[in-house]
């Protein structure tokens, strides 16, 4: 499902990853716009419509677990039980690869989980392999609110 409208939603609160996705994004030519929020307050706010634009949502969403204050769970759930969100695939992009955070992030029903690499060039080919999957492959919802 290649689409120019196609959005992705990158949730993290470390200022290198943030920066990080979008040299990826950029320097890939992904043909899906990244907007990114450091913090899960952040993001539940963008998500319902509490910050412009109230009609926006995105197509996919890439979330860290580890985040102070919210953290990723809190936000997997807080999506997951809103009607209106619940359907948006959440893919887990987290350095943690412990067993119950795999196991905790699919029963709050996460889409995929994904162990983060410190080598930047797997974590680009991981990145272009989500891509690949989420973008072209796979078939998403619309990102308009319904």
């Amino acid at each position: 499902m290649e689409n120019d409208n196609t959005t992705v939603l990158f949730i993290d609160d470390n200022p290198a990853d943030l920066r990080i996705m979008h040299e990826i994004f950029r320097d890939c030519n992904f043909p899906a716009r990244l907007i990114t929020a450091n913090s899960g307050a952040e993001a539940l706010a963008l998500l319902k419509g509490q910050v412009p634009p109230s009609d926006w949502q995105p197509n996919l969403i890439l979330l860290d677990l580890n985040m102070p204050g919210m953290d990723g769970f809190t936000v997997l759930s807080e999506i997951k039980k809103d009607e209106r969100l619940r359907l948006i695939p959440v893919v887990i992009l987290s350095s943690s690869d412990a067993e119950r955070d795999v196991l905790k992030a699919y029963q709050f029903h996460a889409n995929c989980y994904v162990t983060k690499s410190t080598d930047l060039k797997i974590h680009i080919q991981t990145m272009k392999t989500l891509h690949e999957f989420w973008i072209h492959t796979a078939e998403l919802p619309s990102g308009r609110k319904q």
